[in-house]
């Protein structure tokens, strides 16, 4: 036991230093850990999960695909017509916009080019940004665990497979899905109250009186000024349209026989 847990704090500890590094150092001083406990403790090796490897592959694809066609723009410019047509809930539709909109196309990086857009939207109506903000940033990153096409989901499928415990898409997303809704929410409500409202903030009144910060905070910040082409709503139809059958394919049973999805949850 005591063995366990020397492996285990080496491992969390590289995780650690390779996250306070960030980019490749992550990789590579995770690498490190595994190196030392193959070489100093003996540890075998496993065999690579070729086939969770291939499904991380084409999700990531798929999604990269989707953003370089202009595809992510649409949707982005979709949700920020929204924000604007209902200002005064930001703080509730912010964080479920990003959280869905990651349900969608998988990935977290979506809200970079939405945050802006949120920010203003809240200045412009009085409200504190950092209230719709902060629980923006998480909730898109919560939409990873209710994707049926993020890497993190995949692997899952792909893991409990390979230990022998299968499960499927819906079991899955039956528990991540109102899991992470109810966490958006009660985490948005706990927002309303975060710091001071703006007409109440001294510093902020006392910045606005800088002819230069008032100039920034007039400026508008959208992308519904961006002509979106035809090739990138298409690209969003064709996205949805390759979707669905996988995950049709994972989630009903007779319909992929060699693929377990006998599920052990009642």
């Amino acid at each position: 036991m005591a063995m366990f847990w020397i492996q285990f704090v080496l491992v969390l500890g590289a995780v650690l230093i390779g996250i306070r590094r960030g980019g490749v150092a992550l990789g590579l001083i995770g690498g490190l850990g595994v190196t030392l406990l193959t070489i100093g403790f003996r540890s075998a090796p496993s065999e690579p999960p070729i086939a969770v490897m291939l499904i991380i592959l084409a999700v990531v694809t798929a999604s990269a695909t989707l953003q370089v066609a202009g595809g992510l723009d649409y949707l982005v410019q979709l949700t920020e017509r929204m924000l604007r047509a209902h200002p005064k809930y930001v703080t509730i539709l912010a964080p479920l916009s990003t959280f869905f909109l990651t349900v969608c196309v998988g990935t977290g990086h979506a809200v970079y080019a939405l945050l802006p857009v949120i920010s203003d939207v809240a200045i412009k109506t009085g409200i504190r940004p950092e209230r719709p903000m902060a629980i923006s940033s998480v909730a898109s990153q919560m939409g990873i665990t209710a994707s049926p096409v993020a890497a993190a989901v995949t692997f899952f499928l792909g893991f409990a497979a390979k230990a022998g415990h299968p499960v499927t898409l819906i079991d899955i997303i039956c528990v991540t899905m109102p899991a992470g809704i109810i966490g958006v929410l009660a985490a948005a409500g706990w927002s309303f109250n975060r710091g001071k409202d703006l007409d109440k903030d001294a510093e902020f009144q006392a910045r606005l009186t800088d002819p230069d910060f008032r100039k920034a905070l007039d400026a508008d910040v959208t992308t519904l000024d961006k002509k979106i082409s035809t090739t990138a709503k298409v690209s969003v139809a064709l996205f949805f349209t390759g979707v669905a059958p996988s995950y049709f394919l994972r989630s009903v049973p007779n319909c992929c026989p060699w693929v377990p999805i006998k599920s052990p949850l009642p």
